[in-house]
């Protein structure tokens, strides 16, 4: 009896990683434009990017006339952004979370992959893409997933400078990043603290060294 011809490794890794990443869109923009903006937070947001798109006063926030003050506006911003791509809020409001939660699996899997393997990168991206909470965020329209992709991008950054070698290009990211995320949501500046524990390990390298 003749052995069944095997499916080639090459053929199925090939199809593996667009195969995960279809399933991942698919599974995190499930709902979209299917739904209307839930309290307590998107209404606020949305109506707040919707008076910037009607009145054309982006700087700072309102809900019809009366001045929102209580947000950063640039979650606002980028929804404000989308609608004017997509010309629908119920389509465009979600987006933002979205993309920046596709955005964080891409930097995750990148990142493992230059810092360890292949392999590597599979395994922390579908970690992070089956955390519960990750994926909560990404459905919601609220500023903490759109913080925790301006999060990964300055961790990204920062660890291409500091782990794998001397970046600047990456280094000037990971600060723009951190800063960008300060404005979104105030503990933005927190992936900086990095460099602190490297700095420990700098010292204490250099001093082995010279023992």
């Amino acid at each position: 009896m003749l052995p069944e011809p095997a499916v080639p490794v090459a053929l199925s890794r090939r199809w593996f990683l667009p195969l995960l990443w279809l399933l991942m869109i698919a599974s995190l923009g499930a709902g979209i434009g299917m739904r209307q903006p839930q309290p307590p937070d998107e209404p606020r947001f949305v109506l707040a990017a919707r008076t910037m798109v009607e009145s054309g006063e982006w700087l700072l926030p309102h809900r019809g006339s009366e001045l929102y003050a209580e947000k950063p506006p640039v979650f606002m911003w980028l929804q404000a952004v989308a609608h004017q791509v997509v010309g629908s809020w119920q389509w465009s409001f979600l987006l933002p979370s979205l993309l920046a939660a596709l955005l964080s699996l891409w930097l995750v899997s990148d990142l493992a992959r230059r810092l360890w393997s292949p392999r590597h990168s599979l395994y922390a991206m579908a970690a992070l893409f089956c955390t519960l909470q990750f994926g909560l965020m990404a459905k919601r329209a609220q500023i903490d997933m759109v913080l925790v992709g301006m999060t990964t991008v300055a961790l990204w950054g920062l660890l291409r400078h500091l782990a794998e070698r001397r970046n600047l290009p990456a280094l000037w990211l990971a600060g723009f990043a951190a800063g960008l995320g300060t404005v979104t949501k105030g503990v933005g500046f927190l992936p900086l603290l990095m460099v602190l524990p490297w700095f420990g390990w700098w010292l204490y390298q250099r001093r082995r060294g010279q023992a």
